[in-house]
C-alpha cells in the first residue's frame, strides 16, 4: 500500500483506495491485536502517507494532487482529533514531525511553481491548522517544541502562516470565552 502512495496522480483511484485502506485500519476498533501494535502501525502509516505530498515526479495533474493532499490533511485532522485518545507520545511525536515536514515541503520554491497560488494557500492553511491542533491535543512536553519553534521562525515571513496562526489563536480564545 505504501508503494502505491508514490504513484503519480494519473493513478488517482489507486491513491484514494490506499488512503481508504489505511483509514479502515486505523479506525476499526479491533483491527490490531493491542494498543502497542496500533500505535506502532499508526506511526508507520503516518510516515507512508506523507508520500502523497511528493509532487516532484508528478507534473501531470496538479489539481488531482491538490485534492489528494486535501483529503489526506482531512484524514490526519480526524486521526489527531478523534483517535488521538489512544495515541502514545511517540505516535503524536511522529504525526507532528510528518505534519511539519509536509508543511515545510509545501513552502518550497518548487511547490510555488507546481501549485497555483490559491491551491498552495489552501493546502498550507489546512495543514497549519492540523499541525496547531495536533500540538494542542498531544500535550507533549518534550523536544518537539524546539522543532516547532525552529519552523515557526522559518515560516514567520509567510503571510499564510501568520494568518493561520492568528485564526487558530482567535478560535481558541473564542472557545474559552464561550465555555
Amino acid at each position: 500500500i505504501s508503494y502505491c502512495l508514490t504513484f503519480p496522480s494519473i493513478f488517482e483511484d489507486s491513491l484514494y483506495k490506499s488512503l481508504k485502506i489505511y483509514r479502515f485500519w486505523l479506525t476499526k476498533e479491533d483491527f490490531f491485536s493491542d494498543a502497542q501494535a496500533k500505535n506502532d502501525y499508526a506511526r508507520r502509516i503516518f510516515k507512508n502517507m506523507s508520500c502523497i505530498f511528493d509532487y516532484r515526479r508528478d507534473n501531470t495533474f496538479p489539481d488531482v494532487r491538490t485534492n489528494l493532499i486535501l483529503a489526506l490533511i482531512d484524514d490526519l485532522d480526524f486521526y489527531q482529533s478523534e483517535l488521538g485518545v489512544w495515541f502514545e507520545d511517540n505516535t503524536f511525536n511522529t504525526l507532528i514531525r510528518v505534519l511539519v515536514g509536509c508543511a515545510d515541503f509545501l513552502t518550497t520554491d518548487d511547490a510555488q511553481k507546481y501549485f497555483t497560488e490559491e491551491n498552495q494557500k489552501k493546502l498550507l492553511s489546512r495543514i497549519y491548522h492540523v499541525l496547531f491542533s495536533a500540538f494542542c491535543n498531544s500535550k507533549l512536553k518534550n523536544e518537539i517544541w524546539s522543532l516547532f519553534e525552529k519552523y515557526c521562525k522559518k515560516w514567520s515571513s509567510l503571510l499564510i502562516f501568520l494568518s493561520s496562526w492568528r485564526t487558530f489563536i482567535l478560535n481558541i480564545f473564542e472557545k474559552n470565552l464561550s465555555s
